[in-house]
């Protein structure tokens, strides 16, 4: 008889499941809050960026499963660096920061164009971030890609 070794912890069925989360964002404080509660969700907060420069180094050197971005990161757009990053590491699943709804909407299909799997909107609450999450994290295998051959629709590999 085998034995299996099951854990209902709540940090794994959010979906953290230790996958690694680099977070972006110019404000301090948000990406301490950020990666608080990511790490209560089970992910491995695995570094955190100021400004685009970094984000993108750091997503070079890290290699995240997942990047949340500022979508007005300092020195740059967060839809611009979604793209490179994406250029770099496809299996890169990145959510989008954005200061407020009207910001949000107006970005929104752009930034579904270049990549994003999804939206975050500041400020959020911990309950926020952990329904967001996990909505976010079941609908990743599909991305809509610029320039994708049929109908802009391309599956992705899961890590």
């Amino acid at each position: 008889m085998a034995v299996v070794d099951v854990k209902e912890t709540y940090e794994e069925t959010c979906g953290g499941e230790g996958r690694r989360v680099l977070i972006a964002d110019s404000s301090a404080f948000v990406r301490i809050m950020l990666s608080i509660v990511l790490r209560k969700m089970g992910f491995d907060v695995v570094g955190l960026a100021r400004d685009c420069e970094e984000a993108e180094r750091k997503c070079i050197e890290l290699a995240p499963d997942i990047l949340i971005l500022d979508a007005k990161l300092e020195g740059g757009d967060g839809i611009n660096v979604t793209r490179r990053i994406l250029r770099e590491n496809a299996a890169t699943v990145v959510i989008l920061l954005f200061p407020d709804a009207k910001g949000m909407s107006l970005k929104a299909a752009e930034a579904v164009r270049a990549g994003a799997v999804g939206f975050l909107r500041k400020p959020l609450s911990e309950g926020e971030l952990r329904r967001n999450m996990e909505r976010m994290l079941a609908n990743e295998g599909v991305r809509v890609v610029e320039g994708s051959a049929d109908s802009n629709m391309e599956k992705r590999r899961g890590k």
